[in-house]
């Protein structure tokens, strides 16, 4: 499935910054079928210019596989909607591009009609209300990145480079001349916020 496919299905716009890199070719995987991938598995897994294969506890999502996420989020919310007497807000919209690997749901977060959505992860396990990761796209790829750098405790191997080389210079500018360490330690101290998406 296209990522244009995807939109219509939707009804949305995915970031700017998401149509930015995918013009370069590296999300490519993410529009195969998982049949498709599997014939072609090792070569996207070390092509380290192939988006979001990081070692970080985020994983892209198929954009075949979006729909079904967000059915899922769906029920999700209507099992907290039931058992708290809530109601979501039908001004916002909560799109799943990624997940945990515990199966958490890194979704756009998108506010009446605000063209750029911020990013939260919505918990599959708790009742907790969904934590912002982001305020934007471009945000959300330094954490990434800050992520990685705890995860895996190197910032000098090709896939974190890669990556790093999709960042906007004020992003690029918070990452330079510092240790793993100090980005490690940024990332595990990052303040938790909760998101409000009910009436």
């Amino acid at each position: 499935m296209t990522l244009e496919q995807i939109e219509s299905i939707l009804q949305i716009k995915f970031p700017k910054k998401w149509w930015e890199i995918h013009s370069k070719g590296i999300m490519e995987w993410m529009e195969l079928s998982i049949n498709e991938f599997r014939e072609k598995r090792e070569e996207y897994i070390f092509n380290p210019n192939s988006f979001l294969m990081l070692e970080c506890d985020c994983e892209a999502l198929f954009f075949d596989d979006i729909p079904e996420r967000l059915d899922i989020l769906k029920e999700w919310i209507s099992w907290r909607e039931e058992d708290e007497n809530l109601v979501f807000d039908d001004n916002k919209k909560l799109i799943p591009f990624a997940q945990t690997g515990g199966g958490d749901l890194y979704c756009f977060l998108y506010e009446n009609s605000a063209d750029e959505p911020k990013i939260v992860l919505y918990f599959h396990d708790v009742y907790d209300d969904p934590q912002l990761e982001a305020h934007s796209f471009d945000e959300f790829l330094y954490v990434i990145l800050l992520s990685s750098a705890s995860w895996e405790g190197v910032i000098d191997d090709e896939h974190w480079r890669a990556h790093y080389q999709l960042l906007n210079e004020e992003y690029k500018q918070k990452i330079d001349n510092r240790s793993v360490e100090d980005l490690a330690e940024e990332y595990e101290n990052k303040e938790c916020v909760n998101v409000n998406i009910w009436k």
